[in-house]
């Protein structure tokens, strides 16, 4: 599992369908250009980094078609990393920031049929930008052969633009919160066959669940007395729905300090 000298514990929301982006909530400045590259990220090739927001960088590996990674602060072209963690080596570009989240390590994509759950065949078949977005396109193949089509969009939004209370939707939601959506549509499903994507994430004071599966929970206790949760399950993709989606909300973080820029 990688580690971080700095996490902050995400809260977790789980929706069941995805909502077209609110008419209030409008696209984010992308704090890059370009704000979707391909490159090695610590150490790792075949990497896929986006800029949403100044306050949320995500990373996906194209080896397995998952992320790798969703953070605040930037990447070092330099080949420093984040604080408390070795320096790669020179010219390799490094994650440089506080994690909020990190994906599953290995296969994150299960196909079952007949209620039997099988790793599926990862093949990444590239990104497009598509009106102001970016849409991520993978290729999930099943061990008969059967070839199934998933295109997620990845978004920075924010709660009281999704919500006029967020409060409403759950009790430690709050404006301000950074929110990290995913949104997933997947084609040729075949008849009896579902799709699975794993997940997992450190939550601390709350989170809102309705669809995923397999839920494994582990609570500690931090030096400070709070409590947090590792979660990990399987959330199922609707392939008769439009989309579906997964929006995970953070607490915002300060600002890199200007000295430790690129």
């Amino acid at each position: 599992m990688r580690t971080t000298a700095a996490r902050r514990f995400a809260l977790l929301a789980s929706l069941a369908v995805a909502t077209p982006l609110a008419p209030g909530q409008g696209l984010p400045e992308r704090p890059r250009d370009p704000w979707g590259f391909r490159s090695t990220l610590d150490g790792r090739p075949r990497m896929v980094t986006i800029a949403l927001d100044r306050d949320l960088w995500v990373a996906y590996d194209a080896t397995w078609c998952g992320l790798y990674a969703a953070w605040k602060g930037d990447v070092d072209f330099d080949g420093s990393a984040s604080p408390g963690e070795p320096r790669a080596p020179p010219s390799t570009p490094a994650l440089r920031g506080a994690r909020d989240l990190e994906g599953p390590d290995g296969a994150v994509w299960w196909i079952a049929r007949d209620g039997e759950a099988v790793a599926a065949k990862p093949v990444w078949r590239g990104y497009a930008f598509d009106g102001g977005q970016v849409q991520l396109r993978y290729e999930l193949v099943h061990p008969d052969g059967a070839r199934i089509q998933v295109e997620e969009t990845p978004e920075f939004v924010l709660p009281e633009k999704l919500y006029e209370d967020p409060a409403s939707a759950a009790p430690w939601l709050h404006a301000g919160m950074v929110g990290f959506r995913r949104t997933f549509a997947a084609s040729g499903v075949p008849e009896g066959t579902q799709v699975f994507l794993s997940l997992r994430a450190e939550v601390e004071g709350g989170y809102l669940i309705e669809r995923l599966l397999d839920l494994v929970e582990e609570d500690e206790r931090t030096p400070d007395g709070r409590t947090r949760r590792r979660m990990s399950g399987r959330l199922p993709l609707d392939s008769q729905a439009s989309t579906n989606e997964i929006i995970f909300f953070f607490e915002r973080q300060a600002q890199l300090p200007d000295d430790k820029k690129p």
